[in-house]
C-alpha cells in the first residue's frame, strides 16, 4: 500500500499542480490590472509618467528582497543574474515604453486588443519549437480568449488605424511573448521573488536612463502621489510578478498566456469601481468567454493528470496497487 502510494506521488507531474498554478496566475493578473488604475491616480496627483515608471520598479525591489531572503541571492549564478537583469528587465522596460508610446497614435482599447494578441505569438512559437503541443482544447480556449478580449475592449475594425501605433502595440505584444519562455528558462529553479528582483533592477535602471535623457524625472509632488506609486510598486509589481513567475514555471508559456487574457476584464471592473467608467454588456460577455477558456484549460489539465496516473503500471486512480 505504502509503496504504491509513493509511486503515485512520484508520478504527479506539473499538470497535477495546474489548478494552484492557474490560481496564482489569475491572482497575479488581478494585481497587474491595478497598474493602469494606480498609474492614472499617481499622474492625477502630479507625478510625471517617467517618475512613476522608475519608482514603480525601485519600490518593488525592497519587498522582493525581503520575500526571497538575502541568502537566496547567494545561489544565483553570475550569468543568470546578468540575463535576468538585462534580458528580463530590458524586455519589461521596452514593453512599457512601446505600449505607452502607442497611445499617442491609437486608442487605449485598440492598444489592449493588439497587445493581448501575445497568446497567439506564444502559441505559434511554442508549437514551432516543439516545446508545447496545440491540443483541440487549447485551440478552443485560445479562440474563446481572443473573442473575450475583443468583446471586453469593444473592438471595432472599421476605423482607420495609424500604422505607427499598430507597429508599437504589436511590437510590445511580440516582446512580451518572447519574455514568457525566456524568463522561464533563465529562472530555472530560482525563487520567483529572487528572479523578479533582478528583473525589477534591470527595468528600473533602463527607465532611469530613459527619463534622465528625456529630462522628465521629477520628485513626486506630495504624499498622494507617493501613496499611489508605493501601491504600484508593491501591489501591482512585486506581489503579482512573484505569483506570475511561480505559476509560469508549472503551466508553461502557452497556458500562462491564455490565462493572462483575463486581465482586460479585471481592468474594466476596476475602472468601473475606482474611476467611474461604464461597465458595458460587452465586458460581461467577454469576461465570460475568458473564464470559459480558463475552465477549458483546467479540464484539459485534470484529464491529462488522470490519464498519466492510469498509465502507471500497478497504480490505480485511487493510488492503490
Amino acid at each position: 500500500m505504502t509503496a504504491s502510494r509513493d509511486t503515485d506521488d512520484r508520478t504527479r507531474s506539473a499538470t497535477d499542480r495546474s489548478p494552484g498554478a492557474q490560481a496564482l496566475v489569475v491572482a497575479a493578473v488581478l494585481g497587474f490590472a491595478t497598474i493602469t488604475i494606480f498609474t492614472e491616480l499617481a499622474t492625477r496627483a502630479g507625478a510625471t509618467l517617467s517618475t512613476v515608471l522608475v519608482l514603480r520598479y525601485v519600490v518593488a525591489i525592497g519587498p522582493l528582497v525581503a520575500t526571497a531572503g538575502w541568502t537566496s541571492f547567494r545561489s544565483v549564478r553570475r550569468r543568470q543574474a546578468i540575463e535576468l537583469t538585462a534580458v528580463g528587465g530590458g524586455i519589461q522596460a521596452a514593453v512599457a515604453w512601446l505600449s505607452l508610446s502607442a497611445l499617442a497614435y491609437i486608442s487605449a482599447a485598440t492598444l489592449v486588443f493588439l497587445f493581448y494578441t501575445f497568446p497567439v505569438w506564444v502559441t505559434l512559437a511554442s508549437v514551432a519549437r516543439g516545446a508545447e503541443s496545440l491540443t483541440t482544447r487549447r485551440s478552443i480556449a485560445l479562440v474563446l480568449a481572443m473573442a473575450g478580449i475583443a468583446l471586453t475592449v469593444g473592438w471595432r475594425a472599421t476605423h482607420a488605424l495609424h500604422p505607427t501605433g499598430v507597429a508599437m502595440a504589436l511590437g510590445s505584444s511580440v516582446l512580451y511573448a518572447m519574455f514568457l519562455p525566456l524568463v522561464r528558462r533563465i529562472q530555472g529553479q530560482l525563487h520567483s521573488a529572487t528572479a523578479t528582483a533582478f528583473i525589477a533592477v534591470g527595468a528600473a535602471l533602463i527607465c532611469l536612463v530613459g527619463a534622465t535623457v528625456a529630462a522628465t524625472l521629477e520628485p513626486p509632488p506630495g504624499p498622494a502621489a507617493w501613496l499611489w506609486i508605493v501601491a504600484l510598486g508593491v501591489i501591482a509589481t512585486a506581489i503579482p510578478y512573484t505569483l506570475f513567475l511561480t505559476g509560469l514555471r508549472t503551466l508553461g508559456p502557452m497556458r500562462t498566456a491564455i490565462v493572462s487574457t483575463v486581465e482586460p476584464f479585471f481592468v474594466a471592473l476596476l475602472a468601473a469601481l475606482v474611476l467611474d467608467q461604464p461597465l458595458t454588456p460587452g465586458v460581461l460577455v467577454g469576461g465570460s468567454c475568458i473564464v470559459a477558456a480558463i475552465v477549458m484549460l483546467q479540464l484539459e489539465s485534470t484529464s491529462q493528470g488522470a490519464t498519466e496516473r492510469r498509465d502507471v503500471p500497478g497504480v490505480t486512480p485511487l493510488g492503490e496497487g
